[in-house]
């Protein structure tokens, strides 16, 4: 069903790009189901010196991962695998979906978890951009050498590192031709935390041209990969992915993929809004408006508009997405540009009496404080 919306939706004239593409962001994160023997042997669990076997573990978690389209709101490819898998190999398989974006160009964002040659020239040989947050100590060597902060290197793959390959694409490349071109940018910016000046050093690798995208570009490019975090925290909050109404295996399954496909709906939708409201701006209006996500998520659940499309039923769907139009109004927010407000060091009575709080909101972490509760931020 994931592929089958990914695949109409692209053949459709609903299609946003950004500079002429679409911006594919790869992400992994891990999802908890209940403890059963089969979820157990399926996904495994958080194998560490506390649940060093299954009979200690609490609960089965599964590595997942999604490709996301952050222009268009849309999960192209969704994968549940073990918990021990690596997410790289997840990703390089989730390429074979490439070809339901119907001949868009695409640039891939990923961080630095997926800092691999072999990934960067499977990715070249789809036809495909990337940019990548990079590790200091990956291509270390050519980093020390670099004069600049925007240098293309050309890196040799030697007989030692392509007896390492594992994939049958830059193995046979590399044979031919053990060099790849790559695209280094740096950015060194300082931040304050906890009153004191650090330094923070940034490094991306992609194979777009200055031409295309220079390095302020490259910043702003990267910058949209966080479109999949929101994306996460909307499936886990708003539409509670983790939460089932059954302990068998394949329905907790069922219920994942299913709130990955109401995700999508979801999320085309609001971005053809959202670039409805922003043709209606005036310039009277003190602020841009946005669609409210969770709104339009209970829109969508109570006008049943995927069993409509489930079924195909054109006239059903028509009216179900003009009523919600019609709506639109009442589900908007103001975007307010550099808002900030106190969250943390916070004193509050009550912790976390639940996993998901009904608002949708996540109950942030705390510590002890004169008989009382403070917030404290993300560890």
């Amino acid at each position: 069903m994931i592929h089958r919306l990914a695949k109409r939706f692209y053949q459709s004239d609903l299609v946003k790009t950004y500079k002429g593409y679409l911006l594919l962001a790869e992400d992994g994160t891990t999802l908890n189901l209940y403890k059963t023997n089969e979820s157990l042997q399926r996904y495994g669990w958080v194998f560490n010196q506390y649940t060093p076997n299954e009979e200690k573990a609490k609960k089965a978690t599964s590595r997942s991962a999604a490709l996301y389209d952050v222009t268009n709101g849309l999960i192209v490819d969704f994968t549940m695998r073990r918990f021990k898998d690596s997410e790289i190999p997840i990703a390089i398989e989730q390429l074979e979906s490439i070809p339901l974006l119907q001949g868009y160009s695409a640039i891939y964002l990923a961080d630095r978890y997926y800092n691999s040659v072999e990934l960067f020239s499977i990715l070249e040989s789809y036809g495909l951009k990337y940019c990548v947050r990079g590790k200091s100590n990956f291509f270390k060597h050519y980093l020390e050498n670099m004069k600049t902060n925007d240098e293309w290197i050309q890196v040799k793959i030697d007989r030692a590192w392509q007896g390492r390959l594992k994939y049958t694409q830059p193995r046979e490349r590399f044979s031919r031709d053990p060099y790849i071109n790559i695209r280094i940018v740096k950015n060194n910016y300082d931040i304050y935390r906890n009153g004191k000046q650090e330094s923070v050093n940034l490094i991306y690798f992609t194979n777009l041209s200055r031409e295309e995208f220079d390095s302020k570009d490259i910043m702003h490019l990267y910058s949209k990969r966080w479109e999949i975090e929101t994306g996460y925290k909307t499936l886990k909050t708003d539409l509670e992915w983790e939460r089932y109404f059954s302990k068998d295996c394949d329905s907790e399954t069922c219920s994942i993929y299913a709130k990955v496909v109401f995700h999508n709906l979801s999320g085309i939708l609001r971005k053809e809004m959202d670039e409805e409201l922003i043709e209606k701006h005036s310039e009277a209006n003190k602020y841009n408006y946005q669609i409210n996500w969770k709104q339009l998520n209970e829109l969508i659940r109570d006008e049943k508009v995927v069993r409509w499309i489930r079924n195909e039923n054109r006239g059903r769907i028509d009216k179900m997405i003009d009523l919600i139009k019609a709506l639109i109004n009442k589900i908007k927010v103001p975007v307010r540009p550099n808002r900030h407000y106190k969250r943390w060091n916070r004193i509050i009575k009550q912790g976390k009496p639940m996993r998901f709080r009904l608002d949708g909101r996540e109950w942030p972490n705390t510590r002890p404080h004169n008989g009382a509760l403070m917030t404290m931020p993300p560890s």
